[in-house]
C-alpha cells in the first residue's frame, strides 16, 4: 500500500477517490513479485531438466493452444463466482504449476502437458480476472492512460527485485527453495483481494455477442494490435532470454534481462501514460518503428555487450506501444462490457502465438526466425495504427 502511494505521489489524477485502486495494485505487486522470482527461468529450468529447445517450443505451443479456448470458460466462471475468487484460483494454479515444475523429470511428456495446462489455466484465470477488476476500478472517472501506466510501473518495480532474488536463491540454495519462496509470496498476494470493496466483483451485464463487440473498426484494430503485440512479447520474454542463455550459459545472464527492462521503465511508465491521451497514435507509430529496428539489429550484431543495450532500448520503446494500446482497450471496455473486453483481450494476446510457435517448430534457425517474425509484427502494428489514424479515430478516446 505504501509503495503504491509513494509511487503515485500526492493524490495524482484523483486516485484518492478510489482506494480499491491502491489495494488492487498491492495485490498485483505481490503477485508479480512472486511470479518474477522464477518466471524468466522457466525455459532455462526446462533445459536443465533435460528438455531440448525444440521441446521447450512445443511446451509453449501447447500452452497457447490450451489457453485460447480456456479464456471463454473463465469468462463463464467469473460470471458465476466473481473475479476475486477466480484470482485466488489463478494463484492456486500457479502454485500447482511450481509444484509440478519442482518434480519434473527428463522426457516426461505427460507431466510436461500437465505443466502446460496449469500454465494456461493460470494465465486465463489471472489475466482475465485482474484486467476485469482493473477496468472496473477505472469507473470512478480516472484517466485510463495514466492508470495503465501506473499499473505497469508497479509491475516493473516488482520485476526489479524478483529476478535478482530468484537468481541468488537458484544459484546458492537451489530450485526447490526458490519454488517454496514463490509459493509463499503468491499466498500473501491473495490477502489484499479480500479488502476490495467498491470494484464490482460479479458482472451483472450480459456477455456481448462477438459480432456486436467487433462491429466497430476501433475494436478490430485494437485487438489486432493486441494480438500482434503478443508475438513481440513472446519473442522478448521467452526466446530472447533463451538466446541469452545459449550465448552466456549462466543464470545470472538471464536474470539481468528483466532487471534492465524494469529499471528502464518503472518510473517512465507513468509519464508515458500521461502522454497517451494526446499522442497515443504517434507513440505507437514511433515505438513500433524503433522496436522493429532493434529486432533487425539483433539479427545482424554479434556483440554480447550490445545484446544488453538492446534490452534497455526495448524496455523503453515498449512503453510507447503497449500503454496507448492497453489504454484504448480499457477506455473502450468502460463503454462496452468489462468482462467481455478482458476475455477478448487475453484471447487475442495469445492467439497469434500459436502460428508463431508452429513456424518455429519447423525452423532450423529458431532464434533468427523468431526475431524476424517479431520485427514483422511491429511493422504490422505500425500499419494498423496508420490506417486507424487515417480514419480519424484515436487509440485512446477522450
Amino acid at each position: 500500500m505504501q509503495l503504491s502511494r509513494f509511487y503515485h505521489g500526492h493524490n495524482l489524477y484523483g486516485l484518492s477517490r478510489h482506494p480499491d485502486f491502491y489495494i488492487f495494485e498491492l495485490a498485483i505487486w505481490l503477485h508479480t513479485l512472486a511470479r518474477s522470482l522464477i518466471s524468466i527461468f522457466i525455459p532455462i529450468l526446462l533445459l536443465k531438466a533435460g528438455y531440448s529447445i525444440s521441446n521447450v517450443i512445443i511446451f509453449y505451443l501447447l500452452l497457447n493452444v490450451i489457453d485460447v479456448p480456456l479464456n471463454f470458460a473463465v469468462d463463464w466462471l467469473i460470471r458465476k463466482i466473481g473475479a476475486k475468487r477466480v484470482m485466488i484460483l489463478a494463484t492456486l494454479a500457479m502454485i500447482a504449476f511450481f509444484a509440478v515444475l519442482g518434480i519434473l523429470p527428463p522426457s516426461s511428456w505427460p507431466l510436461l502437458i500437465l505443466l502446460a495446462f496449469l500454465a494456461a489455466a493460470y494465465d486465463t484465470l489471472f489475466w482475465i480476472a485482474h484486467i476485469y477488476i482493473f477496468i472496473e476500478t477505472n469507473r470512478e472517472g480516472l484517466d485510463t492512460g495514466r492508470t495503465v501506466g501506473a499499473l505497469e510501473g508497479i509491475r516493473k518495480f516488482a520485476n526489479v527485485v524478483g529476478p535478482l532474488v530468484g537468481a541468488f536463491v537458484l544459484l546458492t540454495i537451489g530450485k526447490v527453495p526458490l519454488i517454496a519462496i514463490s509459493i509463499v509470496v503468491f499466498a500473501l498476494s491473495i490477502i489484499p483481494l479480500f479488502k476490495l470493496r467498491h470494484a464490482r466483483d460479479i458482472p451483472n451485464d450480459k456477455r456481448t455477442p462477438f459480432r456486436e463487440f467487433f462491429s466497430n473498426n476501433q475494436e478490430k484494430k485494437n485487438y489486432l494490435s493486441v494480438a500482434l503485440w503478443g508475438i513481440h512479447n513472446e519473442a522478448e520474454d521467452i526466446l530472447w532470454p533463451l538466446f541469452i542463455f545459449t550465448i552466456f550459459g549462466s543464470i545470472g545472464s538471464v536474470a539481468a534481462v528483466p532487471v534492465i527492462v524494469s529499471l528502464t521503465t518503472a518510473v517512465l511508465s507513468y509519464f508515458a501514460g500521461t502522454l497517451t491521451r494526446r499522442y497515443g497514435n504517434r507513440m505507437i507509430i514511433l515505438g513500433s518503428v524503433l522496436i522493429a529496428s532493434v529486432w533487425i539489429f539483433r539479427i545482424t550484431t554479434q556483440d554480447p555487450i550490445l545484446y544488453y543495450v538492446t534490452v534497455f532500448l526495448v524496455g523503453f520503446f515498449s512503453l510507447l506501444v503497449m500503454i496507448p494500446i492497453d489504454g484504448s482497450v480499457t477506455a473502450r471496455g468502460l463503454k462496452l462490457e468489462s468482462l467481455t473486453t478482458s476475455t477478448y483481450r487475453n484471447a487475442a494476446s495469445m492467439a497469434l502465438r500459436i502460428p508463431f510457435y508452429l513456424i518455429l517448430i519447423v525452423s532450423v534457425e529458431v532464434f533468427k526466425v523468431s526475431f524476424v517474425i517479431a520485427a514483422l509484427s511491429l511493422f504490422s502494428i505500425l500499419a494498423v495504427t496508420v490506417l486507424l489514424r487515417a480514419s480519424g479515430q484515436k487509440y485512446h478516446p477522450a
